[in-house]
């Protein structure tokens, strides 16, 4: 999903520099699944992770 051309402008920016311009870190970890996606939010490895809404019905349920 992350491969989609929809995610291009958050590559360039990464690429380009403009998030560190605005003092933001960006370390962009790929995981195998929204479980996985899931698993990384909740053990605090990672502040954000994008997956579909299913894994989040999972964790609240």
């Amino acid at each position: 999903m992350a491969h989609s051309v929809f995610y291009a402008p958050q590559y360039v920016a990464i690429s380009e520099g403009f998030f560190e311009e605005e003092g933001l870190e960006i370390d962009l970890t790929l995981a195998n699944g929204a479980d996985a996606v899931m698993a990384a939010v909740l053990s605090g490895d990672v502040d954000v992770g994008f997956c579909g809404t299913e894994a989040t019905i999972y964790v609240v349920d």
